[in-house]
């Protein structure tokens, strides 16, 4: 199983080294960050499963970045350290929690607060492999399916296959297509847009082209001529 990615911000060196090393013997991939634009940079290249960082960093306070975490849309669930009683806390959203440097607490912190390491990706894959075929296919249906809300399935896509459900949706499709046009060229493309479940024909077309960068006929003509 692939390690989780664990971010730590903060330019307190005891902080810092004192949460590495509660964590430098785990299931975890640790990066660092000394200040928040540091940290936003790691974030944005990163595929983060959860970020620490100390209320007073070195260039914002913990509330505004994660105000910009969130502001663009960084799929990660961030814990905010402040010492106990700050009148800070009245203004911190839900995700994120206050927590002492105190190993055994920490660690416990942690792993309720890292997201689950269920395989979304396979199950998402899954479902979508079952059901690409019918054309009126919708996220709602995942939803009903998996049992969870719209920004948590989103969230869900993002994080474990890198894009929205429309797209792989898209993907799948075409992926679909291309089988059906090498492996049984007897059938004609309206059979096959219909078999994928696209509504029409030109929907086919359009997503084919999107997604290979040339219209589904020149694929056949292409991969028949090449067998």
């Amino acid at each position: 199983m692939d390690k989780q990615k664990i971010l730590i911000i903060g330019h307190a060196t005891y902080t810092m080294s004192a949460f590495v090393s509660f964590l430098i013997d785990g299931p975890h991939e640790v990066f660092t960050a000394a200040d928040g634009r540091e940290g936003l940079e790691i974030l944005r290249s990163e595929q983060i499963d959860l970020a620490i960082a100390e209320m007073y960093i070195e260039d914002v306070d913990g509330i505004h970045f994660v105000k910009r975490v969130r502001a663009e849309k960084v799929q990660t669930d961030i814990l905010l350290r402040a010492r106990s009683g700050s009148q800070d806390l009245d203004l911190l959203e839900t995700s994120v929690s206050v927590f002492p440097i105190m190993r055994d607490k920490f660690l416990v912190k942690i792993k309720t607060s890292m997201p689950s390491q269920y395989p979304w990706k396979t199950e998402l894959e899954s479902f979508l492999n079952e059901k690409y075929c019918n054309p009126e296919l919708k996220f709602d249906d995942l939803m009903d399916h998996f049992l969870f809300c719209r920004s948590y399935g989103c969230k869900l896509f993002k994080k474990h296959l890198g894009k929205t459900f429309s797209e792989i949706l898209r993907e799948t499709r075409v992926a679909k297509a291309q089988q059906y046009l090498i492996k049984e060229p007897s059938l004609l493309i309206y059979e096959i847009s219909d078999k994928c479940g696209f509504r029409e024909q030109k929907r086919l077309y359009e997503a084919f082209i999107k997604v290979q960068g040339i219209s589904p006929t020149e694929y056949r003509r292409r991969n028949v001529n090449q067998g």
